[in-house]
Formats: structure tokens, sequence, C-alpha cells
């Protein structure tokens, strides 16, 4: 049994320390299994945190009715709670180095499923019995077999700020959440402070620069978002008020918006100075559920929940705590989180629905925030060619793979790096060679070295619009090569954006020469940057402007595909 705990705790408004933690083999390893042991459950975790142990302590979002009977929930649930404790972390784990299948995730609710239910919540709220619902369905796919590395691919793919990998005999907890629900201690002048961060309100990423900023600019407008957070807001801020010192409730940061790989978050800080001599069961009776996952108000919000999802959310909506030797408490809401069991693997998504949302819009949001499921797991490609025992343009080729370890979250050896490539200069001390350096997320090198045979014929291109790829993945080579696949009815194609300006080739940069000029595309973070264009570029022997499709026209044109490998080949497009 293990955990790797990654969450973040707030010290002020422009500072957080990050908790990084991995523990194998607890001292001691208890389950909840009914709803009268969730309390003594939670009593342990604190106990054990005051002799000075570190306790990891989950609590599903079935477990609500240990702190209120009139909380409507499904029990039908393996467990109400689990307690790890652990005298001190480990460095590392030992790795499986297994590779994960392709989890193929599907939905358990139709569209119009999703839709009916959206409308039954909306009549909820016309005769008053709601304001909010944060209505959730589920995805399902078969178990993964290898949950830790799932989780390593997840949280490379996810900036969440509370991740989480918790196993048991039974089931693991892969939480790659963004939302904290409560922290414990000192915060700024405050000793005995708690926090809370609701997250409501969110938009999708842009496919470009422009695009991102109007989504931000969108969110951070909207009044329907506004609406939806303020009433969490206010619901946190009532039920903080049954645990704090009269006059100490505030809210601070309001409606501040995040940014993640995938969507923008808005979110909210609420904070007060906690009554004197408070258990964390106390803490917990107050605020549990988080109101951001529930809706308001929380008790007759919940009968609705109950009601229209079939499928208990078990972690998904409950929390995960880490409490600290030092007693500090930091506590998530495990959205964005898969709970894996020896039968199948399960991930919650949810949307906040009040009277002004549309159906389609919010089973958008739905899809949305499974996108984080979509990426396989992706390397680091660098292609060089070797002439004479050189690589040629190694510092050009060293700085790209510096930068795109860092991007990729890689951890990169950069002295492993040159001896790799002084291996292969050895090896190849007469003639042309191909050498292909893969690093994967963990940082394990593949080597390919094969002899680069002379063939200069031109090659044939077609046009073709380019996909929204990830920015990740747009401007860092790796593995992940599906926005270049084509049919191959030509060698190679040329993409263009939806201005039609021409961006790259699938492999390499694009160059056009006319009237003795060398010019190629402005770097606007929509192409990969080539070391060939870089290289070129430094040396003034290319310019950057804008090209059109049109300019293709102009029967006066040559052009030309580089790359580090081939250098400069020469393209005859089919139109």
């Amino acid at each position: 049994m293990r955990a790797h705990i990654q969450f973040k705790y707030i010290l002020n408004q422009n500072h957080h320390e990050t908790l990084s933690f991995k523990f194998e083999n607890p001292i001691v390893d208890q389950i909840a299994q009914n709803i009268d042991e969730v309390a003594p459950l939670i009593d342990q975790a604190e106990y054990y945190q005051t002799l000075g142990y570190y306790v990891v302590l989950t609590l599903p979002y079935e477990s609500a009715k240990a702190f209120n009977k009139a909380f409507d929930v499904h029990e039908d649930v393996e467990n109400f709670g689990s307690l790890q404790v652990y005298k001190e972390p480990v460095t590392d784990f030992s790795e499986d180095t297994s590779h994960n299948q392709i989890v193929k995730w599907n939905s358990i609710d139709s569209d119009e499923t999703l839709s009916q239910n959206i409308k039954d919540i909306q009549y909820e709220i016309t005769n008053g019995n709601t304001y909010q619902v944060n209505y959730t369905t589920r995805l399902k796919a078969k178990s993964i077999d290898n949950p830790y590395e799932y989780y390593r691919f997840l949280t490379y793919e996810s900036n969440g700020n509370y991740v989480a990998y918790i196993e048991n005999s039974e089931e693991n907890i892969i939480s790659i959440s963004p939302e904290l629900f409560f922290q414990t201690g000192p915060h700024e002048t405050l000793e005995h402070c708690i926090l809370t961060k609701p997250m409501k309100g969110t938009i999708e990423r842009g496919s470009t620069l422009q695009e991102d900023d109007d989504h931000y600019q969108w969110l951070a407008n909207s009044s329907k978002d506004k609406a939806e957070n303020v009433m969490i807001v206010d619901l946190l801020r009532n039920d903080l008020t049954k645990i704090s010192k009269p006059g100490t409730v505030e809210t601070v940061n309001l409606f501040m918006i995040e940014a993640y790989k995938t969507v923008f978050q808005m979110t909210s800080t609420v904070r007060s100075e906690m009554q004197k001599n408070l258990r964390l069961y106390n803490i917990l009776e107050a605020l549990f559920p988080c109101g951001s996952i529930t809706g308001a108000p929380k008790e007759a919000t919940m009968k609705v929940i109950q009601r229209l999802e079939k499928t208990p959310r078990k972690i998904y909506c409950g929390t995960i705590g880490l409490l600290l030797p030092d007693g500090r408490k930091v506590f998530s809401v495990p959205i964005r989180t898969v709970l894996n069991t020896k039968k199948e693997a399960v991930y919650g998504v949810g949307a906040g629905i009040t009277i002004d949302s549309r159906a389609d819009d919010e089973i958008k949001e739905f899809k949305m925030k499974t996108k984080i499921l979509e990426h396989s797991e992706q390397s680091l490609i660098e292609t060089m060619r070797i002439e004479d025992g050189l690589v040629k343009r190694r510092e050009v080729h060293t700085e790209r793979v510096i930068k795109g370890a860092e991007a990729l979250n890689i951890d990169l050896n950069i002295a492993h790096w040159h001896k790799h490539l002084d291996d292969a200069t050895r090896e190849c001390c007469s003639g042309t060679f191909k050498l292909r350096i893969e690093i994967n997320h963990s940082g394990v090198f593949k080597m390919n070295i094969q002899e680069l045979a002379d063939n200069n014929k031109p090659l044939t291109a077609k046009l073709m619009l380019s996909t929204n790829a990830p920015y990740i993945y747009r401007t860092n080579k790796t593995t992940a090569r599906r926005q270049f696949d084509h049919n191959h009815e030509t060698d190679v194609v040329l993409f263009y954006d939806d201005h039609n300006e021409l961006t790259e080739f699938d492999i390499g940069n694009l160059v056009l020469k006319y009237e003795n000029e060398y010019i190629t595309p402005i770097y606007k973070g929509q192409f990969l940057n080539g070391c060939m264009r870089q290289s070129l570029l430094d040396n003034g022997v290319i310019k950057e402007r804008k090209i059109n499709k049109s300019d293709l026209f102009n029967k006066d044109i040559e052009v030309y595909m580089i790359n580090s490998l081939r250098e400069w080949t020469k393209i005859d497009l089919k139109f």
C-alpha cells in the first residue's frame, strides 16, 4: 500500500508551499465499513496527527450522512472512509516499468438523459426547491492495470494543485483535482485560519493565444458564472460561521480566474479565524460535503442529486485530506478523479445547473472536463544528422530538448543526453547518419542510429488545414503525432491555418525562395520551431514573414522543406 500526495498550502495571497510526499507501508490502515464508523475514523486520524505522524484520510461523498442524517445519498458503497498513517515519507517508490494500456472511457448516460435531467433540475429550481444543482455523471472503463503509471500520466498532462494517488488492496484513487476544500493552520497574520477556495465557473482554453485571451476575458465577465460562484461563496460563508470566531469570516480574491491545461476556472477565497478547541469532526460536520459540488441550499439540493444520479459518487466529490505532523491540515475536493477497482475504472464529471443553464452548453462542459483523459502518454523526440562523427546543430538541439523536457515535465538528465550524443558520434565517425533519441516521461532514453542515404530528389506535397492540436504538442517534438496524420497521397503535407496562413510541413519547416530571398512563416507558437530553421534564422540565411496560401501561386516561387536531418528538400506542390 502506498500514497503520493501533492497539495498546495496557501501561505498568503502571493505565495504557497507545495506539500509533496510519497508514502509506503502504513503503520495503520483502516476502513469505515458503515456510516457509524466514520466519526471514530476521523478522530483516529486527528489522534495520530497529534502523535507526529503523517495521515491520509479519504471520505466519499456518501459519508455525508455521518454529519447530518437528513443528507440524502446512495448508501450502497463499499466503504465510507479510509485512513492511512505513515511514520515518514519515502524518497521514491520502486517503479513498475510496464506501460499503461490504452484506456477507453464511455459515458453511462446518453446526451438525451443528461438533457432531460437538466430540465428536471430547472423544474425543481422553478418550484423553489433549489437555486443551483451541481449535477454529475460518470464515465467508465476497464480496470487500469497499472494505476500509478496512469496517475503519473495524468499529472504529466494536468496541472492540478491537489493531486493524489492512494491505493489499498481493493481500490486505487487517482485524483488530479484543481480544487481546495479547506486548509487549516497559519495564513498571513492568522495562526488558526481556515481557508476555503470554491471553484465554480469554467470555460475551455483557446487553441490560439488570441482565442485563449478571449476565453479568459469571457469567463472573467460572465454574469452567469459569477452568479453560480457567488451562490457557493455565500453557502460556504454560512457554513464557516458555525465554526468561526464572530465577525472573522471574509471573502477575498472574489472571481479570480485560474488557468489549467484544458480549461479556465473561476475561484473565490473565503477565510476566517477558527473557534478554539475544534475537532476535525466539527469542521467536517460544518462544511462537508463542499457546497461547490452540491449546490444550494445544500440539504434540499442533495435530495435532487440523489434522485437524478443513479450511481453513487464515492470518492468523487468527497474529500481527500493530508494531516501533517506540524498540525496543518489540507483537504481537497476530488474532482477530475478516477476510482479504479479490480472490476472497472470510474471517472466523474459535473457542472453547476441554474435556471439560466442551456442543456447543450452544460453537456459540452461535461465533455470538456474529460479532455484530460484523452491524451496518451508522450515522449520527447530529437532527430539529428551526424556527419563524419559530428552532430550538426548540436547546441540548438540541446537547447530545444532542455526546453521541451521542462514543458513536458520530463526529468531530463543532461549528462545522459550528452553521453548518448558522444557515444553516437564515436560509432558514426565516417559517413552520414540519422540519430533519433526518444526520452519518455520518466527520463529514460532510447537511441536509434541509421545510415542516411544521399537522396536529394524533390518530394511531393499537398495542402491541408491544420488541426487545433494542444499547444504543448504543437511546439514540442513528441510522439503525439495525430495532428500530422494524412493519407499519403503525397510524400508530405503542407499545413495552413484558419486564416489561410501557411505554417509547417508534417516533417519539417517551410521556406520559400523569391527573388534570391528565403522566407519562412512568422513563429507565433502555432508550429514546431525546428532546429534547422532556428539555425538558419540565427545566421541570417532566412527571414520571417507572413506567408499566405495565395503566395504559392506565384510562378517565380520555389518551395522548400527544411529539417535538421535532410536539411534542404525541394517540394513539388500538387494542388
